[in-house]
């Protein structure tokens, strides 16, 4: 993933939701663009999509 803004976010937010709900897991890999690391790490939804926070 090379960008990710609020209604990026949204969306992924949705699609864990709707995967959850399936009985599956959503999880991001290879997310390495700082600007995306950024998002999730501001938003706290890094851990909701298996991944931890950015070293500060």
């Amino acid at each position: 993933m090379t960008f990710c803004d609020c209604s990026g976010l949204n969306t992924l937010l949705r699609a864990r939701a709707a995967a959850r709900q399936a009985g599956a897991d959503f999880v991001l890999v290879h997310v390495h663009d700082p600007t995306v690391i950024r998002l999730l790490d501001l938003t706290d939804a890094g851990p909701l999509f298996g991944l931890g926070r950015a070293a500060a």
